[in-house]
């Protein structure tokens, strides 16, 4: 019996330490066997919930990259064609120059990276 209790501490103390994997099996057919089986539950239930865990962070992950690329995208345009109307690259369109000037240039200055320039 002293044993089975040994089994049932070394398992459980492998879960705490982060292992997932583990089968703990005594040869009793008693309440040690109920706490083997218990455990070997818990075990399973925590790596079920770790992957769900793991794939809800990849999923964040993912989705904060992409919202970043898109906000980003927008901005990255019209600094360009801020840039482009400084240097009288583009020909404006009568009558927006003055707004889309301003516009692209309010935002141009706003930008944090140009602010490191």
């Amino acid at each position: 019996m002293l044993r089975d209790v040994e089994v049932v501490r070394d398992g459980v103390r492998a879960v705490g330490e982060g292992e997932r994997d583990v089968d703990i099996r005594t040869g009793a057919r008693d309440e040690i066997a109920e706490l083997a089986g218990a455990a070997n539950r818990m075990a399973g239930q925590l790596a079920e919930r770790e992957a769900e865990r793991d794939a809800a962070d990849g999923a964040r992950r993912d989705l904060i990259a992409a919202v970043s690329h898109d906000l980003r995208t927008p901005l990255t345009s019209l600094r360009l064609l801020a840039g482009a109307i400084e240097e009288d690259l583009v020909v404006p369109v009568e009558g927006t120059h003055p707004v889309v000037s301003r516009r692209a240039l309010r935002c141009r200055y706003a930008s944090p990276r140009s602010a490191r320039r």
